[in-house]
């Protein structure tokens, strides 16, 4: 049966309320739609998106793909979208190249883009979908027509776990919570109760990441090395004097209409590098004590 066709069999999803439906021409888009939303933070450029060829990524093939045990349809859609290209530095002192000292974007806290067009993909064999009998690798204990988007940095990252049959996203944690399960058994679906209690249409979810970035709820530091993410939940109180002096440098370029992009990275490379000196003294100081 079809990834689709399973769909269309079950009754309305528990967690979203109705049986959401599954476009690749929509997924695409909405992938398309979230990076080039990202272009306007300061970290971000345009030249980083990597479009694939009309006829799609030619390294993606059923057979380079079939050690994943993916279905046919999500390899398709692996094939179809875009990806990032790696952050690069000038780590070595030398002038910034494009791939000089590299490493992938955060698209949310601890959590990074997969990029399936880079013929050095590797499986992912730290990935574990763990339940009272044991875990195993996350490729085989999710669906074939089930695909991550996004892997995390270590074990507080984010798997965005998109499913092909609806269209829907559920978020893994390698350190998770265990909830009451919200699918019988032998619903197709029920790999979900191993992962958050949480599954959106992807198209929401990356909208919920994405107003977190234009809200400068989640902040990012252009870095000789790697960009530096910083959160923070007004909501919980939690917010320090560091967020609100980002916040401040990206309003005083005119965040969020009308952004000098260029002149707020360099602001913010300056107050970086400020802070990084300050709290080396800060080091030094308390050794010395």
């Amino acid at each position: 049966m079809e990834a689709q066709d399973i769909a269309r069999t079950l009754p309305p999803d528990p967690r979203v309320g109705v049986t959401p439906k599954y476009s690749r021409e929509a997924t695409i888009a909405a992938v398309t739609s979230f990076y080039q939303s990202l272009c306007k933070l300061p970290h971000f450029d345009p030249s980083d998106i990597l479009y694939p060829p009309t006829q799609g990524w030619p390294n993606i093939t059923h057979e380079t793909f079939s050690a994943y045990c993916k279905s046919e349809e999500v390899v398709e859609l692996l094939r179809h979208l875009p990806y990032l290209k790696p952050y690069s530095s000038n780590a070595d002192g030398g002038p910034k190249g494009r791939y000089q000292g590299q490493c992938d974007y955060l698209l949310a806290p601890d959590t990074l883009c997969i990029n399936y067009s880079d013929e050095k993909l590797q499986h992912f064999a730290d990935g574990r979908i763990q339940d009272g009998k044991g875990s195993g690798p996350l490729w085989l204990e999710i669906p074939p027509w089930v695909v991550p988007l996004t892997r995390s940095v270590d074990n507080y990252g984010i798997w965005l776990l998109f499913d092909t049959t609806d269209g829907t996203a559920t978020r893994y944690d390698l350190v998770g919570y265990t909830y009451d399960p919200d699918y019988e058994p032998d619903d197709p679906r029920h790999w979900r109760d191993k992962c958050e209690d949480v599954t959106m249409r992807l198209k929401d979810y990356l909208e919920m990441w994405n107003e977190k970035w234009m809200c400068l709820t989640w902040l990012c530091v252009p870095g000789e090395t790697r960009p530096s993410l910083r959160f923070h939940s007004p909501n919980e109180g939690y917010k320090d004097e560091k967020d609100a002096q980002m916040q401040e440098i990206m309003r005083t370029h005119g965040w969020p209409d009308a952004f000098r992009k260029e002149e707020c990275k360099e602001a913010l490379l300056v107050w970086k590098n400020r802070e990084d000196e300050a709290s080396r003294f800060e080091v030094l100081a308390k050794l010395k004590s």
